[in-house]
């Protein structure tokens, strides 16, 4: 009788192992797909930073006189170099991300460390998204009407 019970308890535990592995490889698979879109993401901020660049270049080859323009072009252009950094830092921190969860759902892992890193990364791309958004919003309305 107690080992009927030990065994019912055993495959009870193998049988939540399994769905631990399932659920948890979901998680990862799930991670994988948002490091994806993040990917995606900050490909397309550093290409509309390179725009702004270029439209900053170009309000500044209309107006050479202006020196308090000249001295606001420069400094949005230390902002926009300041978020091309923090793009870049982040992607470098996305890509090692993917790579620890690949490696993660290789070897059907139920450790769950890779979860505050993806939450982290989370907020930064989301405080990123919105500060670049304001930073676009900014430039537009200082320097598109002289461009």
């Amino acid at each position: 009788m107690l080992l009927i019970i030990s065994n019912k308890i055993l495959l009870k535990a193998q049988y939540e192992l399994l769905n631990n592995l399932s659920y948890n490889k979901e998680k990862i698979n799930q991670a994988l797909s948002e490091c994806v879109a993040w990917q995606a993401s900050l490909n397309s901020l550093k290409e509309e930073s390179y725009t702004l660049k270029t439209t900053l270049s170009e309000v500044l080859d209309n107006n050479t006189t202006a020196k308090e323009l000249i001295a606001e072009a420069e400094d949005f252009h230390n902002f926009i170099v300041e978020r091309d950094e923090y793009i870049k830092d982040i992607s470098l921190d996305v890509k090692r991300q993917e790579k620890k969860l690949k490696e993660f759902s290789s070897k059907n892992t139920t450790d769950k460390y890779w979860q505050k890193q993806q939450q982290k990364l989370r907020n930064e791309v989301i405080y990123l998204e919105k500060d670049f958004a304001k930073m676009r919003e900014d430039f537009y309305r200082k320097f598109l009407k002289k461009v």
